[in-house]
């Protein structure tokens, strides 16, 4: 199989973990969603054409069911945290008020937010599809991009070093597993656990595959559980759907 190989670097990314409110913790790899925005910002599309309908090609079908997505960690230096502030509007007197200011029957709070973020990290995204001709298109507009390209937030800014089209090959069972994002809970698969380097556990968690746009909000929609393996390397012997193995990286890859 084809896939369109990317290696990105940026100076900072964050990818904040779906319920903190004041202290913002970060993923160590991008979701899925956040994969597919980065294809959508090359292609120029809106969120609607991503996750409703896009017309291309003669087809209507959106870009999360043209494309597959996956995610390597190549490196990551550092870990930071920044420090803000954030204003709170409160309609009438707050029960607990924290520098507030008052403007008719409002209160407003300023609220300390943190948040990490990751300090030069270095990502390897894939992106395969049945459709070559849509291939060659998402190749080509990541050599020029419509919009800006960030993994994260919109203003931390991404630089894509190298983008080919390479061809991914059936692993070889088993399979070694290491810094990358997979669709399913890690813990419920037979695996052998290798003991290496910076040791720290995975995290599993609920995500959406995509989002429903509604009145211009997004609704998480297809959660599912995933894994964000960076602390350990495993082996696995049963075989894994959508899994593939990159001669030039030496890497196994899962697509989600």
């Amino acid at each position: 199989m084809d896939a369109i190989k990317i290696k990105t670097v940026s100076i900072f990314a964050s990818f904040k973990w779906k319920k903190d409110q004041k202290y913002h913790r970060t993923y160590e790899l991008p979701p899925k969603t956040t994969l597919l925005g980065f294809a959508g910002s090359a292609l120029g599309l809106k969120e609607e054409q991503i996750y409703h309908k896009w017309e291309w090609n003669g087809k209507e079908s959106p870009l999360v069911d043209r494309v597959k997505v996956a995610v390597l960690l190549d490196k990551v230096e550092g870990k930071v945290r920044e420090a803000w502030r954030t204003i709170k509007s409160i309609k009438g007197k707050a029960e607990r008020e924290i520098e507030p200011l008052f403007l008719e029957g409002w209160t407003f709070i300023r609220i300390p937010i943190v948040r990490e973020q990751l300090y030069r990290p270095r990502y390897i995204v894939y992106i395969s599809s049945n459709e070559g001709n849509l291939l060659r298109q998402v190749k080509g507009k990541f050599e020029n991009p419509v919009f800006p390209l960030s993994l994260g937030r919109d203003d931390e800014l991404i630089r894509v070093e190298s983008v080919n089209i390479v061809p991914l090959t059936d692993p070889k069972y088993p399979i070694s597993l290491h810094s990358i994002l997979l669709p399913f809970n890690i813990a419920k698969v037979k695996k052998k656990t290798v003991l290496e380097g910076t040791l720290k556990p995975h995290i599993s968690q609920k995500l959406p595959h995509r989002f429903e746009i509604i009145d211009k909000t997004r609704k998480p929609k297809d959660e599912e559980e995933f894994t964000f393996l960076t602390g350990y390397k495993v082996t696995i012997e049963e075989p894994i759907k959508d899994a593939y193995y990159d001669s030039e990286e030496d890497r196994n890859v899962v697509f989600l």
